[in-house]
């Protein structure tokens, strides 16, 4: 699309005719074709008029981008007919239309010999950043992300990802028409609960014609997102500072770490509490007659993820006075 655009440019920036164009008699041409660059490599264009033309290179010059000035070691002799262009691309705004033109014509079109379209990039395929999946068992999904990095030219990428629950034996891939950062399979795409997942994420500059991929292995354990706990009971012992709250761990015979918060109106910070394997707790020191939130979240106890929060709410008892009140006269 850049390239078209800049044909585009070049062609309607004067007052001339589209036959005009075709009809003119090619005197030369710019060598390599639209060539694609990043920043920091050496751009090198060639300028060379026919043998025919009546042309040699003394008559030649180059016109860059932005109207910037070509200075004397940027360009050189190559032979009779050919002038050299060489220039080091230090910014992606160098990127558009570098024209080669003949001095003995004025006219805009009548002086050109030839152009090129010249795209610019930071880099033809970075190296991705955070990859990670995630297995949501609530929604029974595997989920992956990674990102991209920043790009001059985003719409060049193609990129594609695949999975495979068994040693890439078979592979499966995103079943989302539309791939950037991230993709979704379901329980109907794949054996989402696998013992392993390898992802395989391919990206491809087809304006570079450069590829990388990147592969990851995932245990599905340590991955998995579990669902929330599925109750949280809470019970007080004979004195009412202290309340016994029990919970529910995950499925399946699962080591499973719990992260508890309580807060009420009396906490300025939370009290916070993990648990590893064990399913209950005791807490102590709680302001009587006051309503507390306690908040519930599971992981495996080698596991990456929290499940969502589980909520629930229980007032501590009311202490009675251990002694009766004595009535006093204020005289």
């Amino acid at each position: 699309m850049l390239r078209l655009l800049c044909v585009l440019v070049v062609l309607l920036s004067v007052n001339k005719t589209w036959q005009f164009f075709f009809d003119k008699v090619e005197v030369g041409e710019v060598t390599p074709k639209n060539p694609a660059k990043v920043v920091n490599e050496i751009l090198e264009l060639n300028c060379t008029v026919f043998s025919d033309s009546g042309l040699n290179s003394s008559l030649l010059f180059w016109e860059v981008p932005f109207n910037e000035n070509v200075s004397q070691d940027q360009v050189s002799i190559n032979g009779d007919r050919t002038l050299l262009f060489r220039k080091n691309i230090t910014d992606i705004e160098m990127e558009g239309n570098y024209i080669c033109r003949r001095k003995d014509k004025d006219d805009y079109l009548e002086s050109m010999v030839g152009f090129v379209a010249v795209v610019t990039e930071y880099e033809a395929v970075r190296n991705v950043s955070d990859f990670k999946c995630v297995l949501v068992t609530e929604k029974q999904e595997f989920r992956c992300s990674w990102k991209l990095g920043l790009y001059h030219h985003e719409d060049y990428l193609n990129v594609k990802v695949e999975i495979s629950p068994d040693n890439e034996m078979n592979r499966v891939d995103c079943p989302q028409q539309t791939i950037k950062e991230s993709c979704v399979w379901t329980k109907d795409d794949v054996a989402i609960t696998s013992m392993t997942m390898i992802v395989t994420l391919s990206i491809t500059n087809t304006e570079f014609n450069v590829s990388k991929r990147f592969i990851k292995e995932f245990h599905t354990l340590t991955i998995s997102k579990p669902m929330p706990t599925a109750f949280i009971n809470v019970t007080f012992q004979e004195l009412c500072g202290c309340a016994y709250l029990t919970w529910g761990t995950i499925p399946g015979g699962v080591n499973t770490r719990t992260f508890i918060i309580l807060m009420s109106q009396w906490n300025t910070v939370p009290l916070t509490f993990t648990v590893d394997v064990n399913n209950s707790l005791i807490v102590c020191n709680l302001v009587p007659a006051t309503v507390y939130t306690v908040d519930v979240k599971l992981k495996p106890v080698d596991g990456y993820y929290y499940s969502n929060s589980s909520e629930a709410e229980f007032e501590t008892c009311h202490m009675k006075p251990s002694l009766a009140p004595i009535m006093e006269s204020s005289w």
